[in-house]
């Protein structure tokens, strides 16, 4: 089970990322590094746990290899298509609304994914010292939501990534 949640999280951050950067018009070079960025997060991310597919072609042509198990090729196609699906739902009936709204009333969040950075931009001046708060919360609060997930997907107390069984990954000699 642990395999087709990576599928459908590493699916879903893709399509979301897509979709995210199809928002604004003139994306140019910024969409096309950003989905690659996020594709090779998610493969890092879950590829010890299923291969890091994240396409349904991907897993067709590792069926084909022989490195998959044809009982787990159609779980992977549902984990992808439905992660598809719901990256789609929330960019477009969610996000574009938000982002809309963004861009009609200004700057708001400051792209601010870190405490940190958070910290920074409101001692330079960016932000402002009221909205700190909501820097805090988000970040902190998705640091939890992404370690209850790992949680989910590994073994309680896991140190350290989990090595399955397939596919098998050998390096070449």
């Amino acid at each position: 089970m642990n395999k087709y949640i990576t599928e459908f999280v590493g699916t879903f951050f893709l399509v979301l990322t897509i979709g995210c950067t199809g928002i604004g018009a003139g994306a140019g070079v910024i969409a096309p590094l950003a989905i690659g960025a996020a594709l090779m997060v998610m493969v890092f991310a879950g590829g010890h746990i299923s291969g890091g597919h994240y396409n349904p072609a991907v897993t067709l042509g590792v069926l084909i290899r022989g490195k998959v198990k044809p009982v787990d090729v159609v779980p992977y196609w549902i984990a992808q298509f439905l992660a598809a699906a719901v990256a789609a739902l929330l960019t477009v009936k969610v996000l574009r609304a938000v982002m809309t709204g963004a861009f009609a009333v200004g700057d708001i969040s400051g792209g601010a994914f870190n405490p940190a950075v958070a910290l920074g931009i409101t001692l330079l001046g960016i932000s402002s010292w009221h909205n700190i708060w909501i820097y805090l919360v988000a970040n902190f609060g998705a640091a939890v939501v992404a370690a209850v997930i790992f949680q989910l997907i590994n073994p309680p107390m896991q140190t350290t990534p989990i090595a399955t069984p397939e596919p098998p990954y050998e390096t070449p000699r």
